[in-house]
């Protein structure tokens, strides 16, 4: 069965522009590999621009590269099923293999300076803000959580009104962190701007590093799944991600100080009744 999307594409090609038609034949070309694209790549693969791609999939009858990137992806996660192999053992084994590889392809391109510059930051920010969009909100929370019971103040919020009135609030004596897997979420890339345009310290955590948000960011921390996932949908997880905030947080507790541990035992101590 044709894929809907490269339907679409087929249908419109001969209304395409010379560098639109470049952008097509690239997708047709490869539309698997396309799928995993953020708009950056797919531009510097087809040799034009990120407008042009845009214009291009908004031509095919999407509303943007993100709704085109699903309907290309849709066919090849419905292909690849956990049942396509009956050894549920062994389906375990080479999701865990995938995740493992993945946290070690982050390990070696993680920037030590600019994750020591997000921990000079955190320590010394008078609010810490955490910006995230769709389903990387939750890593925004977990981590706003941790870092407040080390002592760090911060805030989120899962409402994109409510963040956009948080990203006006920030002075330069702040600090931003942004949460975006893709790199292209638009609310995620205004709340850049608007710390590029108020001089707000900031650091981006994202899985691509050549993306909108990689472009606004000067400082970013990538986690990175590139092992190819035996379920299409199970490279959307975030486990990279957390990991980098599950590692900021293990160096706040280990500060020389001793300061973010001690706050941290007491505000457990003080949590411990809530549990058993």
């Amino acid at each position: 069965m044709t894929n809907p999307a490269i339907r679409a594409i087929k249908q419109i090609y001969s209304t395409l522009y010379g560098q639109e038609a470049k952008v097509a034949d690239y997708v047709l070309r490869h539309p698997d590999i396309a799928a995993k694209m953020t708009v950056t790549e797919l531009a510097e693969r087809s040799h034009v621009s990120e407008a042009t791609v845009m214009r291009f999939s908004k031509k095919a009858g999407f509303k943007g590269f993100y709704h085109l990137k699903i309907s290309l992806a849709r066919q090849s996660v419905l292909k690849q099923t956990i049942t396509d192999d009956p050894n549920l053992s062994t389906v375990v084994r080479d999701l865990f293999k995938e995740k493992v590889a993945d946290l070690g392809w982050t390990q070696q391109v993680i920037d030590i300076s600019v994750l020591q510059e997000t921990l000079n930051q955190l320590k010394k920010s008078q609010m810490v803000y955490l910006f995230a969009a769709g389903n990387t909100n939750n890593l925004a929370a977990y981590a706003s959580y941790l870092f407040n019971q080390l002592g760090v103040k911060a805030i989120s919020t899962p409402l994109p009104e409510a963040q956009l009135n948080l990203a006006y609030q920030m002075r330069p004596t702040d600090f931003c962190l942004l949460l975006s897997d893709s790199g292209g979420t638009k609310l995620i890339l205004d709340i850049a701007e608007i710390c590029n345009q108020n001089r707000i310290p900031m650091v981006a955590l994202t899985s691509q590093d050549k993306s909108p948000l990689t472009q606004l960011a000067r400082r970013v921390l990538l986690g990175v799944h590139r092992a190819p996932s035996a379920l299409e949908i199970a490279a959307s997880t975030r486990l990279p991600l957390i990991a980098i905030l599950d590692l900021l947080v293990t160096l706040l507790a280990a500060d020389d100080s001793g300061h973010y541990v001690q706050y941290g035992s007491e505000r457990e101590g003080n949590l411990a009744q809530y549990k058993y």
